[in-house]
């Protein structure tokens, strides 16, 4: 579970270098023309990057990437717009603050808020929610409200001042990091993670223009690198998530069978391939109902992945498939023995059967697992043999009596 939050952020770091590689590169001598021509680019990138995020975000039926996209390329346009007619007297490093202050705000509004159809009321009031510290912001700037004034340039502890910040920032950018790592939900983590890290290089680009002295050319260029890096992390999350959806399967969140059948391709000699099914599933199922059926599958899958180190796969429906690769067939039956007896020795908790009369009441039940092993050998060349070769020694294991390990 760690590791699937620790990715994203440690691709956010990654990603920080970015503007980072940047900024020493532009401190080299380049004629005009060429540094126009970076310029322009670093200009327009931002747009066509989070352009492309959106898009594929509404493909994927994800709307709140879709706002998120919106949301960044909005403030970034307040940012680099040159004295809007209605109040011509902001200057770069103000609105930069303001944008530093809405931003983490604004996505707890997004993320915090239950989601609705694009064209919807819900959606509508979203989408409202998200703008909604933006558009404050401006508006009390404009008639100059002091309350809105002291946020905006609020700069209090020197433990965060020291980042040349609003503290505000700071304190809602944590909180937002805090509440996405901690989140349960698989869905609402991954995104939210993603968009917690993407902050992290744009607040590296707002702390500078608030510290250096450089002329509004070379700070808008800077933060224009700052959104390069935040609109090529959230493409990141996108291609992540298509990578999931061919790739994991959707209830347990293990490995599927396109993504076995990519690996058996790849193995050489050495390895063992299991066969795993649980044991009475369909009577599980009829007794205690589908929704407690697909708990057991994911309890089951969970167990096969943490203790195989990552090699199980859902083979379809109650059945998994595990892959030991430079492994004996020896080490291989023991290892899924010892699998096998730690499953059986776990106490599992569910519901009442579907047709108790007490919808409170729990039962503990015995969860066991029959298992068919096969190795690559002189009369199974191929792993398509091997892996038909499991298969028929799990039949064995489930005529033996189930809750044992049988080798072809």
């Amino acid at each position: 579970m760690w590791k699937d939050k620790l990715q994203p952020v440690a691709a956010g770091l990654a990603i920080v270098v970015l503007p980072v590689v940047f900024i020493a590169f532009n401190q080299t001598a380049l004629d005009s023309h060429t540094r126009r021509s970076i310029q322009d680019l670093v200009f327009i990138l931002p747009y066509l990057l989070l352009g492309l995020s959106g898009f594929l975000g509404f493909r994927l039926g994800q709307r709140r990437i879709l706002f998120i996209c919106l949301l960044f390329a909005t403030c970034y346009a307040y940012a680099q717009s040159q004295g809007l007619p209605f109040w011509p007297q902001f200057g770069f490093r103000v609105k930069t603050r303001v944008i530093a202050i809405a931003l983490p705000l604004s996505l707890c509004a997004l993320f915090f808020t239950k989601e609705g159809r694009l064209f919807s009321l819900r959606g509508l009031a979203q989408m409202m929610a998200t703008f909604l510290p933006l558009t404050a912001l401006t508006v009390g700037l404009h008639f100059k409200w002091q309350a809105i004034r002291t946020l905006v340039h609020l700069q209090l502890s020197p433990q965060i001042g020291f980042l040349h910040l609003p503290d505000l920032a700071v304190l809602s950018g944590l909180v937002f990091m805090v509440i996405s790592l901690v989140s349960r939900e698989r869905y609402l983590r991954g995104i939210s993670i993603f968009s917690a890290t993407a902050l992290l290089p744009l607040f590296y680009i707002i702390q500078r223009t608030s510290i250096l002295s450089s002329n509004a050319g070379r700070l808008q260029l800077e933060l224009g690198v700052g959104f390069i890096s935040v609109a090529s992390l959230i493409l990141y999350a996108i291609l992540r998530l298509y990578w999931q959806r061919i790739y994991l399967d959707e209830l347990t969140g293990i490995p599927n069978r396109r993504a076995l059948n990519e690996k058996l391709t790849t193995l050489n000699r050495r390895y063992a391939i299991a066969m795993v099914d649980i044991d009475h599933f369909k009577k599980f199922n009829d007794t205690y109902g589908h929704e407690e059926g697909d708990r057991v599958l994911c309890l089951v899958a969970q167990h096969l992945e943490n203790e195989s180190n990552g090699l199980a796969f859902r083979y379809g429906g109650e059945e998994f498939t595990l892959v030991f690769e430079h492994t004996d067939p020896q080490a291989a039956v023991e290892k899924m023995d010892l699998i096998r007896q730690k499953l059986a020795e776990k106490e599992f908790f569910i519901t009442s059967p579907k047709d108790s009369s007490s919808s409170n009441s729990s039962s503990r039940v015995q969860l066991t697992i029959s298992v068919g092993i096969s190795n690559e050998s002189v009369v199974r060349r191929t792993a398509d043999e091997v892996l038909s070769a499991a298969d028929k020694a799990l039949y064995q294991a489930k005529a033996k009596g189930r809750n044992c390990v049988a080798v072809a």
